[in-house]
C-alpha cells in the first residue's frame, strides 16, 4: 500500500526548514542591494552593479557551483574512510588556489569583456566585478561549513547564521547604499557575506574539526 510516514516528514522538515531560511538569506545578501541602489542611487547604477555582479559570477559557474554539487556527496559517501578529513582539509585548500586562478584570470579578461557587452558609460561595471569577486568567494567557502555541519545534522546552525548575516547586510544596505552608492552596496555584500560563510566555517569546524592548511591558504 501507499502511506505516508508522519515521523519520516517530521525529520525532513525539522532538518530542511532551516536550509530554506538559509538560502533565502543568500538571495537577500546577494539581491537585496539591487533594490537599495535603485532606490537610493538610481537605475544607471543598478546596471552597472548588477553587470559588475553577474560577470564575477562567471566564477561562480565555472567553480562555486560544481563544487556545491561535488563536495557534499564526496564527504558523506567516505565518512568511514580514515582518511576524509584529510581529503577535505585539501580540497578546502585546491578550492582556493582554483577560485584565486578563475579569479585572475577573469580580471585578465573583465575590461574587454565589459566593452563589448555594454557601453563606454558602464566601463565602471569592471571595478564593480573585481570587488564583488570576494562574494563570490565567499559563497564556496559557505559551502564548505555547511557540510560540516550537515555530518553532524547541525542545519539550525547554518539557518541561524545566515539568517542573521541577512540581517546584517540589510542594515548595511540601509546605512551606506545612500552615502556611499554602488561602493556601499559592494561593501555591504561582501562584508554579510562573508560573515556568513566564515560563521559557517568555524562552527563546522568545531563538530567535524578538519586540519587547515593555513599557511598554503596564506599563500
Amino acid at each position: 500500500g501507499l502511506r505516508v510516514s508522519l515521523s519520516v516528514v517530521r525529520k525532513i522538515v525539522s532538518f530542511g526548514a532551516p536550509l530554506v531560511v538559509a538560502e533565502s538569506s543568500w538571495f537577500l545578501m546577494t539581491g537585496s542591494t539591487v533594490y537599495f541602489i535603485g532606490h537610493y542611487a538610481g537605475l544607471e547604477d543598478v546596471a552597472t552593479y548588477t553587470l559588475g555582479y553577474k560577470l564575477a559570477f562567471i566564477v561562480g559557474i565555472v567553480l562555486v557551483l560544481p563544487l556545491q554539487l561535488a563536495f557534499p556527496p564526496f564527504v558523506y559517501s567516505n565518512l568511514d574512510s580514515p582518511d576524509v578529513k584529510v581529503s577535505a582539509s585539501r580540497a578546502l585548500t585546491y578550492y582556493v588556489f582554483a577560485f584565486t586562478e578563475c579569479a585572475l584570470g577573469l580580471l585578465s579578461i573583465s575590461r574587454l569583456m565589459v566593452g563589448v557587452m555594454a557601453p563606454e558609460a558602464y566601463a565602471s561595471a569592471g571595478i564593480t566585478l573585481a570587488f564583488v569577486l570576494p562574494a563570490v568567494g565567499f559563497y564556496g567557502l559557505d559551502n564548505f561549513g555547511k557540510t560540516l555541519l550537515h555530518i553532524k545534522r547541525r542545519s539550525g546552525i547554518t539557518g541561524a547564521i545566515a539568517f542573521f548575516a541577512g540581517l546584517a547586510s540589510l542594515g548595511l544596505n540601509f546605512l551606506l547604499v545612500p552615502r556611499f552608492g554602488v561602493a556601499g552596496a559592494v561593501v555591504a555584500v561582501n562584508v554579510s557575506t562573508g560573515m556568513a560563510a566564515l560563521g559557517s566555517l568555524i562552527a563546522g569546524l568545531r563538530f567535524f574539526p578538519i586540519r587547515l592548511e593555513l599557511w598554503r591558504i596564506a599563500v
